[in-house]
């Protein structure tokens, strides 16, 4: 947290536009997406606002693509370090996800593996693409009771202090942390103030699929669910004006094998979720940022320029720019549905309070 503070208030006294648009090529490369190329100002791009803008965004690894950059030898170092780093950081998570799925298979607990290293391997065929730590897990809220148990035999205490009750009840999550440092967060909610919830969450459970990876396998949401969480995560990060970047290269890549029929079919299990509003926007905000994308969507509904969106997205902390209501995007993720929008806007402005009380 004081890391990410000090980055920060280092950005604050910079101006970060033009690092925001090299970084969105750095992040088209990552993905994969054609026809990229640095664009004209590249070479004026300050090397440590760059820098400090990826790492806020949680794509440090993704400047690698850019060693044709003239200014990539002053970040080339950092790039490597990082690297080395995620990758004892990532292969530490993948031990205790290993462990505590095991755990919840023996005990026949049906869980989920979120996001981590495991679903950087279905994306990008390597676990070490983002650093990631923490292991997430989500189980149905009637199973938490289990859930906490195996994890106490496993040596894990619930996280406590002030704000575990906002955590709990208002994110839908609990931190717990072992005497080694180990962290496990276990969801029970899929939606957070800001986002649209799923119709129905048991089904995501239900719906799984197994993975496979180093000898061991692992429950994972199903391809349509990693790609309706992702758009929940990206829109929950616009609307609460953080930086989105390692969401908008996850879709990204995951738009650039998109067929026509698959991405109909992606619609369509969102729309039985009540939440094509929602993966809409999110891909259509992917596409404003990063575009072109190899899939055809229709225009986002926000009168708004592109590089706005891009600064949005990427640099929130930019003054100036054009933030629509909070409410106003809540309503387009609603879809324009009025009680869904009632519905989300009376839980967020709950979550608000119990933080605004505990706090």
């Amino acid at each position: 947290m004081i890391e990410v503070e000090r980055h920060y208030a280092d950005v604050l006294q910079r101006d970060c536009r033009p690092a925001s648009a090299l970084l969105v090529e750095a992040l088209r490369r990552r993905a994969g997406l054609p026809d990229s190329r640095l664009g004209e100002g590249a070479e004026e791009v300050d090397p440590t606002t760059l820098l400090h803008v990826a790492r806020l965004n949680q794509v440090t690894l993704a400047l690698a693509t850019l060693r044709d950059w003239t200014g990539f030898e002053a970040i080339a170092p950092t790039v490597d370090m990082t690297r080395l780093r995620t990758v004892a950081i990532n292969r530490k998570g993948l031990a205790l996800t290993r462990r505590i799925a095991a755990e919840f298979e023996a005990a026949g607990l049906p869980y989920l593996v979120l996001k981590g290293p495991l679903s950087q391997v279905t994306l990008y065929g390597d676990p070490c693409v983002k650093p990631s730590g923490d292991s997430d897990f989500y189980v149905g809220a009637g199973d938490l009771p289990t859930a906490r148990r195996i994890l106490a035999q496993q040596g894990f205490k619930g996280g406590g202090g002030n704000l575990s009750a906002w955590w709990i009840h208002g994110l839908g999550e609990q931190h717990f942390q072992d005497d080694a440092g180990n962290v496990v967060d276990l969801h029970h909610r899929l939606q957070q103030p800001g986002g649209v919830r799923l119709r129905d969450e048991e089904q995501v459970l239900t719906e799984r699929e197994i993975q496979s990876f180093e000898g061991a396998q692992y429950t994972v949401p199903s391809s349509h669910d990693v790609i309706c969480l992702t758009a929940i995560s990206l829109t929950r990060a616009l609307y609460g004006r953080e930086p989105g970047g390692r969401y908008l290269l996850d879709l990204a890549r995951i738009s650039r094998d998109l067929a026509p029929d698959q991405l109909s079919d992606l619609l369509a299990h969102a729309k039985a979720q009540g939440i094509e509003g929602t993966i809409l926007f999110a891909l259509q905000l992917t596409c404003a940022v990063l575009g072109p994308l190899p899939i055809v969507l229709p225009r986002h509904p926000l009168s708004l320029e592109d590089c706005a969106l891009r600064e949005m997205a990427l640099i929130p902390w930019t003054s100036g720019l054009p933030w629509p209501r909070r409410r106003e995007l809540l309503w387009l993720f609603c879809e324009r549905r009025p009680f869904p929008f009632l519905a989300e806007a009376g839980r967020s402005g709950m979550a608000d309070v119990l933080r605004r009380i505990l706090s």
